[in-house]
């Protein structure tokens, strides 16, 4: 009997709810696709067919759950050099806050597992991760190519962005410093290396 696509639909919705309550009840570490597969009414193998590995059904449950809202942000032409920066900054909270305080811990403990390397390349990390970061690249070059730039480029521009991001995001990653603290920082980071480049 040929399962249609409203049927893997539910059995997709299913199972991201399960994971998403095993996640938010167990460590990342002690969750068993077995028993989101039992909760789920289906074969574990059956899981297999809709995310590759643990890893992957974690970010999807990430990228559903992390938050109250699912719509994808809407960006819009900045007006002046300070709506420019607070739009990146509200496109970074609308997209990495979490308003779960249990699932911002397992998020930070599944990223501490991949960074110490504790969780092998054949899971597909990169690819997983990509899919949770590419709402945020879009949104802040979509960002950059509503404005007037000078002496650079908008990807040029975005690739300093996100590596100053990337390298306060460690400092909350580690505890160095709460969500806020992350947000206020990379705003006075960014502010610094906008300015000379942007013409609105």
């Amino acid at each position: 009997m040929k399962i249609t696509h409203e049927q893997k639909k539910v059995t997709l919705e299913l199972i991201l709810k399960h994971a998403h309550e095993a996640f938010l009840q167990e460590d990342y570490e002690k969750v068993k696709l077995s028993n989101i597969s039992k909760a789920s009414h289906i074969a574990e193998g059956t899981l297999f067919n809709y995310f590759k590995d643990k890893p992957t059904l974690f970010i999807a449950t990430f990228i559903k759950y992390r938050s109250e809202n699912n719509q994808l942000y809407k960006v819009y032409a900045p007006k002046d050099f300070d709506s420019l920066v607070n739009e990146i900054i509200e496109i970074l909270s609308y997209y990495m806050k979490i308003d779960h305080p249990k699932l911002e811990r397992t998020f930070k403990r599944f990223l501490h597992l991949l960074r110490e390397q504790k969780l092998s390349t054949k899971d597909n990390m990169g690819q997983a991760l990509l899919i949770a970061d590419q709402y945020i690249f879009d949104a802040i070059l979509e960002t950059l190519n509503k404005i007037n730039l000078k002496h650079t480029d908008s990807n040029s521009l975005f690739n300093v962005i996100y590596k100053q991001v990337e390298g306060v995001f460690n400092d909350y990653l580690y505890g160095d410093i709460e969500f806020d603290g992350f947000l206020l920082t990379v705003k006075e980071h960014i502010t610094l290396i906008l300015r000379p480049y942007v013409d609105i």
